[in-house]
């Protein structure tokens, strides 16, 4: 049951990433289009929006490991006796490279 809820968690970011990259890419589009026609600036090189959502996708994807192996390790009786009286548990997570 636990890898299943970190699952989902991982899952839940992939489509918000998704969403965000669709949303991100029609922007771009807009953007860029007005840009050239309002003071007439070279095309966009159309291969950014290709290499730009592949890194979108792999930073979020690696940013969402941890915290999602995290509360897949709690018991959801633990989390529920938490919630029922009001207290939250922070969970410290250290990065080695920020110090």
């Amino acid at each position: 049951m636990a890898s299943n809820r970190g699952f989902h968690n991982f899952l839940e970011n992939w489509i918000i990433t998704a969403a965000g990259s669709v949303m991100g890419i029609l922007l771009t589009v807009a953007v860029a289009y007005w840009l050239e026609v309002s003071f007439e600036l070279p095309r966009l090189d159309w291969n950014y929006l290709p290499i730009g959502i592949a890194t979108l996708w792999i930073m979020s994807t690696l940013a969402v490991i941890e915290p999602a192996r995290l509360a897949a390790s709690v018991c959801h009786r633990r989390s529920r006796r938490a919630a029922s009286r009001g207290t939250v548990t922070l969970v410290r997570v250290t990065v080695p490279w920020l110090g």
